[in-house]
């Protein structure tokens, strides 16, 4: 019986202290994720993810071959029309597939996952990028015979 009345009186206390504190501040507006990507950003890093291996390595650095003393740059306008002007630099050209400016627009503003370009082209987003980040993280996903084959990560740092 005392055991029973323990564990009673614990178990009240458990739900007692359990109360939602009701002095949360708020959090404040989200951020605009469209101005978010304002701006220029300079291609800093290449990662080359292997989709079809098996083996327990995968992905292996690139850099040193795609982005090259004269890095590729992206530089994102947001007024309308929304354009991305694209200098390739001396860098591999994985992104434009040749094209100097492009307009973009995202699947979603409030929650951007990708970009589409007017030439048709995808970029996914590995997140979404704010006005104060200083990376913008890009994917690229290329197939061979209906399947995912290569995929290339970009980093990007904001200049």
């Amino acid at each position: 019986m005392q055991k029973i009345l323990i564990f009673t009186t614990l178990f009240l206390l458990v739900l007692v202290s359990c109360r939602p504190n009701e002095d949360f501040k708020p959090l404040g507006e989200p951020f605009d994720q469209v101005k978010g990507i304002k701006g220029t950003f300079k291609l800093a890093k290449v990662e080359q993810v292997d989709e079809l291996s098996s083996s327990l390595v995968k992905t292996l650095d690139v850099s040193d071959y795609c982005v090259g003393d004269n890095p590729m740059t992206l530089s994102f306008a947001v007024d309308s029309p929304q354009v991305v002007s694209i200098n390739p630099g001396n860098s591999a050209d994985f992104l434009s597939d040749g094209a100097s400016s492009l307009t973009w627009e995202y699947d979603r503003n409030d929650a951007p996952s990708y970009i589409t370009l007017s030439n048709g082209a995808q970029w996914n987003m590995l997140k979404p990028i704010r006005e104060f980040d200083k990376q913008l993280f890009l994917q690229l996903s290329k197939t061979y015979q209906g399947k995912k084959a290569i995929t290339y990560k970009f980093t990007f740092d904001r200049i």
